[in-house]
Formats: structure tokens, sequence, C-alpha cells
């Protein structure tokens, strides 16, 4: 669950409200807290390091 929710996050054009959803989260603010915990930061921040990395 978590390897892919780091790909759909930093590899997809999908809102995080979608993604939420299609990996059973009850609610987006659920899915942010859990992927702050796994990961060290925000789903936000994840995806804007992935956009960062693949422009360099």
């Amino acid at each position: 669950r978590a390897e892919l929710a780091g790909r759909l996050v930093g590899n997809s054009r999908r809102s995080l409200i979608e993604i939420a959803d299609m990996l059973s989260f009850s609610s987006p603010s659920n899915f942010s807290r859990w992927f702050k915990t796994s990961f060290g930061c925000s789903p936000t921040a994840w995806r804007a390091s992935a956009v960062e990395a693949s422009s360099e």
C-alpha cells in the first residue's frame, strides 16, 4: 500500500482525493496523515519533489 501510494502521488496526475479513494482511505485527511507518518512528508511535498526531480 505504501509503495503504491508513493508511486501514485509522485507519478500520476490523479488528485489526492482520488488516490485516497483508490487506496480505500475513509477520507483524504486520513490518507494525508498516514502518508506523512509513512514517508516523513505530506503528499503535496512528495509530489512537488517528484516534479522537481523529473525536471532536472
